[in-house]
């Protein structure tokens, strides 16, 4: 057995002795900024109100925008920007009051009925972080980070290509764009087991194999609603390479309990598959040499 084999072995026996010993409380890793204020339009200044106000402050979530500005298609093009490709727009109502004359109805002087009534329209809005080469406004104080770059691992995942942007509160690989998308290095923080290197790396190792499942790749991410059995077998895979490589590339000696526990979250959501973790160490397997020869190939251009 050769000396990555070994390595591999050692950690998926850890895994799962740490799976056994450990409970799912998992914790996240990073801080989760909130957008500063209520969403409003970049170019008039209006502050979306009402239902407006839930619907966007919801997709900054889902999405993980920072910036609260906003404006329709027609506000941006206007000022010389793009829509990024592949954008999703969000839909606003506007409404306003109108008066209108009643043509049977009169009132005792015989004048007509001025009748009061609303008019809903929907505007189609996208984020300052969805346009082209718009600079992002910020007033967010400036964080020493506690995460030290490793210049080995990060010309490992440089080596891969992959598309990978930083920002927002969410880490996760859009199969749509073929994107990773992580908070800044410096929104990591320390936990109980691990330093924020630790934390900050493991996350995106986590979802560079995800990024190996890619259709045009390995092909093997199936899961299509969170939560269901594909897309937590999915998450075994990504969580289980992620461990390894953490040993593989040095930044950490043996897995950590978070691994476990986060294996543990998914794991329970897979009824009818008693050897997922096994077939899950398979693949995330397959996905490291995936990820192995791509250095091998760029060593040789080079």
């Amino acid at each position: 057995m050769n000396k990555t084999k070994e390595i591999i072995a050692k950690v998926q026996n850890q895994l799962l002795e740490l799976m056994e010993t450990h409970g799912s409380d998992w914790v996240k890793s990073w801080s989760s900024r909130a957008v500063d204020g209520l969403p409003y339009n970049k170019f008039t200044g209006t502050v979306y109100d009402g239902i407006n106000t839930f619907t966007l402050l919801g997709a900054s979530h889902e999405n993980g925008y920072v910036c609260n500005q906003w404006a329709t298609l027609k506000n941006w093009n206007d000022a010389g920007y793009q829509i990024k490709k592949g954008s999703s727009c969000e839909y606003i109502i506007f409404s306003k009051p109108l008066k209108k004359e009643s043509k049977s109805q009169v009132d005792d002087n015989g004048d007509p009925i001025i009748k009061n009534y609303w008019i809903n329209q929907t505007y189609a809005v996208f984020n300052a972080e969805q346009v082209e080469g718009y600079e992002i406004e910020t007033s967010e104080p400036e964080t020493k980070s506690e995460v030290e770059i490793l210049e080995n691992v990060e010309q490992y995942i440089k080596n891969t290509g992959a598309s990978i942007h930083h920002g927002g509160s969410r880490a996760f690989f859009t199969p749509s764009r073929d994107e990773i998308h992580m908070p800044k290095p410096e929104q990591f923080k320390s936990t109980g087991t691990s330093t924020a290197q630790v934390n900050y790396y493991g996350t995106l190792l986590h979802e560079l194999i995800h990024w190996t499942g890619y259709k045009d790749r390995l092909n093997r991410i199936k899961g299509k609603s969170f939560g269901d059995n594909d897309y937590a077998f999915e998450e075994l895979v990504a969580e289980s390479g992620s461990a390894v490589l953490c040993a593989l590339l040095g930044i950490s000696i043996e897995p950590r309990p978070d691994h476990a526990k986060y294996l543990n979250n998914w794991i329970q959501g897979i009824k009818d598959n008693p050897n997922a973790m096994i077939s899950a160490f398979k693949l995330s397997t397959k996905a490291i040499k995936y990820l192995d020869d791509m250095q091998s190939k760029k060593k040789a251009v080079a």
